[in-house]
């Protein structure tokens, strides 16, 4: 077993304080309510998702190598613990005290592991192939599952100009076992758009976020690829979230709009602009998304204005915006209860109480 830094000293709880004031620029009587927010002065102040599940609310600062846990605690998400990791990329934090990471262990060989947060022990290591690398991770809400890539094109880039394109292999690991199934192999140029990976609660499905600037989607059982598809009016998507049943996928991207699809067959089955006029704006861009753990609402963060808008997915009622303030919104999460959400950009957490309705949720496709 290898071990490398040692943890951190748990911080302070950020100073939190309530407010009353609705800074809703859409909606009225059921309008979310701004309630907490907290100064987050985090190392070199950003913040970054490295994993999230429907029982907790993870982070990172963006100083090299230091992670910092949240976890929602009722109605506010508190700071657990900040701990340093080795040089390591693509972190995934996982729901049971592990993460998941691409870790350099001298030159630049960087395996995938899994580790102990605080004593970062190495539990299970498989090594990089050669002319492989290990590129992304992504993991189910309710934490049975985690989908990683492997890409060709990192270790030769000079395949993206050759006769032969790169590759990603798309695996899936079960959490319990530690095994890598590896599924599904996507080839093509533009394979180095992927921003996001992510896979369902029942592990059936992987979707691969910007890929060839579109959307992949993996059928683990069946080990294929399903479709892979431009949402109409797109340029480039690269966020994706799974429904708590897997049955619909949304995404979003530089156009500004959420689309829901129906996973098994890539039918558009829904679509919402993020944006004040309801339609696409150009650099106005998606930079976020989260589904709540009841399924019926969307929420999507927003740069560079710094706003959130959330999506009712059954209703004909106009999204609530929300104002975050003057930049990239980098994380937006709903609470275990789906009762409040959160969103994080520019050192500051804010936290929306939800309204109670309309809260029906999607039948199943």
């Amino acid at each position: 077993m290898m071990k490398w830094l040692s943890i951190l000293a748990i911080p302070a709880i950020g100073t939190l304080w309530g407010c009353s004031a609705s800074e809703s620029g859409i909606g009225g009587s059921s309008a979310f309510v701004l309630t907490q927010k907290t100064e987050w002065r985090g190392q070199g102040g950003g913040f970054a998702e490295w994993g999230q599940t429907k029982d907790g609310f993870f982070g990172t600062s963006v100083r090299p190598f230091v992670l910092e846990t949240w976890k929602w605690d009722g109605p506010v998400p508190r700071k657990a613990a900040a701990f340093a990791l080795p040089p390591a990329a693509n972190i995934t934090v996982l729901p049971d005290g592990r993460y998941m990471a691409h870790v350099s262990s001298g030159g630049d060989s960087w395996p995938f592991v899994v580790a102990s947060l605080g004593s970062n022990e190495v539990l299970k290591k498989w090594q990089r192939p050669e002319g492989w690398q290990y590129r992304h991770v992504g993991i189910s809400r309710n934490g049975r599952f985690a989908a990683v890539t492997l890409n060709d094109s990192d270790a030769n880039p000079q395949q993206e100009h050759g006769d032969v394109p790169p590759r990603h292999t798309i695996g899936l690991v079960k959490i319990a076992e530690l095994q890598i199934d590896w599924v599904a192999e996507l080839t093509g140029r533009g394979g180095n758009t992927v921003r996001q990976i992510a896979v369902s609660d029942n592990g059936e499905y992987i979707a691969v976020g910007g890929w060839r600037n579109g959307i992949a989607l993996v059928s683990t059982s069946l080990k294929q690829v399903l479709w892979n598809k431009m949402p109409p009016g797109e340029i480039s998507t690269g966020y994706v979230v799974f429904s708590s049943d897997g049955s619909r996928l949304y995404a979003g991207g530089s156009a500004g709009c959420v689309f829901a699809f129906e996973t098994r067959t890539g039918n558009v089955t829904g679509q919402w602009y993020a944006s004040r006029t309801g339609r696409s704006e150009y650099g106005h861009r998606i930079s976020c998304l989260a589904i709540s753990p009841d399924d019926a609402l969307v929420a999507a963060g927003t740069g560079p204005e710094g706003e959130v808008y959330v999506f009712n997915t059954v209703s004909n009622q106009k999204p609530q915006l929300l104002n975050h303030g003057l930049t990239t919104v980098l994380i937006v999460s709903f609470s275990p209860d789906s009762n409040y959400l959160a969103s994080v950009a520019g050192g500051i957490i804010k936290i929306w109480g939800v309204p109670p309705a309309p809260r029906k949720t999607l039948e199943k496709p």
